[in-house]
């Protein structure tokens, strides 16, 4: 578990335009999906988490979510 961890850290410290609380979380949350095995929800994150609470992950994940949707949305509605 600690290579894929390093892997994750090293890859996520690459990442241009990122802050060091959303660094920190991006590595949490994808160290929490390696861990987790069953459906994950904002729910399930929190309950495995003493670091965050479910509101954070709602939070984290809609701003990621709003930055994507900018060049997501009109490429998908082209299609159709």
């Amino acid at each position: 578990m600690s290579e894929a961890f390093t892997s994750l850290t090293t890859i996520v410290a690459k990442m241009p335009a990122l802050t060091k609380p959303r660094t920190d979380f991006i590595n949490h949350v994808l160290l929490l999906f390696l861990r987790l095995r069953n459906r994950i929800n904002f729910l399930m994150l929190a309950r495995h988490s003493q670091q965050y609470v479910e509101s954070t992950y709602r939070l984290h994940f809609n701003e990621f979510h709003d930055s994507l949707g900018v060049g997501i949305r009109p490429a998908i509605s082209d299609r159709y």
